[in-house]
């Protein structure tokens, strides 16, 4: 995202095209790789067999369908 500043007191506009900085809320903490993973890790430990064999099946069907996507010819 760009930002737009103008000078009002000139007659044309100064455009200045420098990449906004993000907004990040003040309590908002940027979680380390292991962090991510004991996170995930600690979540998946809740699933039952059944819950896991049906959310692999699930991601396997997401990814076929990400790969056709990918494959398919465009038109043009």
């Amino acid at each position: 995202m760009l930002t737009i500043e103008s000078t009002l007191c000139e007659i044309n506009p100064v455009v200045d095209l420098k990449p906004a900085k993000p907004q990040v809320s003040q309590n908002e903490t940027t979680l380390s790789d292991a962090e991510v993973f004991r996170r995930v890790a600690e979540i998946r430990s809740g699933w039952s067999v059944d819950e896991r064999v049906e959310r692999r099946m699930e991601a396997d069907r997401r990814f076929e369908r990400l790969m056709d996507m990918l494959t398919e010819p465009s038109e043009q």
